[in-house]
């Protein structure tokens, strides 16, 4: 499979008004997201967000510089690599299923150069203006790319891998992971989790839940459109899918306390899986 990779466009080489209406063409948008306008000092309310998809919501307003234009913690799924690494600056990552680029544009507002692929060509040009609006060109790409076919031999090798909200739409996780795990020594993965009483299926000693979903009809608090597999493992099944592939540390992690009832019923998790043992140790949670 070839990749195909997209320049970004400087947001500064249109009008504020062309610039919204790019935002608009592309409602509703899966994350809301406030962006600075080329000109002046008003922002971009793209609308959208989780509970808008299905309703397919056009709430596109300019407004004012907000005070925390990126949210209060807006890096949350980070901080776990920025404490491993102390900054990262010159680091090189990939945010695999970045959906509109929010996270690389933090990871590149923070030093690293990014590299952020997507399959769903919506999600692309979201995540173009995203890194475009933060003047983010010249440090991150963005890249077609299907996360369940590509290969360390065509993406390459980095610092640490970014794997957010993604692996319960895989088809063959275990195979995903084996392919991602020659990327990067380091791994920040995430999801809904399963619980025991939902498995469905089993592969060996491997539990899922496994449904099919149409967002048409249905829809859940995963962010996508269109409709597909729907995949959950448990977290045992994703530690053990982990350690199959070589990732000999696992961590989880605690992002923030809002998130404290998710992380106890084991209905979102996150986990920070590393390979070289002499690393600095995470305090697990």
């Amino acid at each position: 499979m070839s990749i195909e990779r997209f320049e970004s466009v400087p947001k500064n080489n249109f009008t504020n008004e062309e610039f919204v209406e790019r935002i608009r063409h592309l409602t509703t948008w899966p994350v809301r997201m406030l962006l600075p306008m080329p000109e002046g000092d008003k922002w971009v309310d793209t609308g959208g967000g989780v509970d808008k998809l299905l309703a397919g919501d056009d709430n596109v307003r300019i407004v004012d510089k907000p005070q925390h234009p990126l949210g209060m913690k807006p890096y949350w799924h980070l901080n776990p690599i920025i404490d491993l690494f102390g900054t990262l600056k010159k680091k090189r990552v990939l945010d695999i299923g970045c959906g509109v680029g929010y996270v690389s544009a933090l990871a590149a507002r923070k030093g690293a150069t990014v590299v952020a692929t997507e399959m769903h060509d919506q999600n692309i040009e979201r995540a173009k203006i995203v890194l475009d609006s933060f003047k983010l060109n010249s440090s991150s790409s963005v890249v077609k790319s299907d996360m369940q076919t590509m290969t360390h031999e065509e993406m390459g090798t980095f610092d640490v891998v970014l794997f957010l909200g993604t692996i319960y739409h895989c088809e063959h996780p275990q195979d995903v992971l084996e392919r991602v795990s020659k990327m990067s020594d380091i791994m920040v993965i995430d999801g809904r989790m399963a619980t025991d009483e939902q498995v469905n299926e089993r592969i060996g000693d491997l539990e899922f839940f496994v449904d099919e979903y149409d967002d048409q009809t249905q829809y859940s608090s995963i962010r996508r459109v269109g409709g597909g597999i729907l995949r959950k493992p448990t977290r045992k099944t994703l530690w053990k899918m982990l350690k199959n592939v070589g990732y000999n540390s696992i961590h989880q992690t605690m992002p923030y306390d809002g998130m404290a009832s998710q992380f106890q019923t084991e209905g979102f998790l996150q986990f920070v899986a590393k390979k070289r043992a002499n690393l600095r140790d995470f305090s697990e949670v």
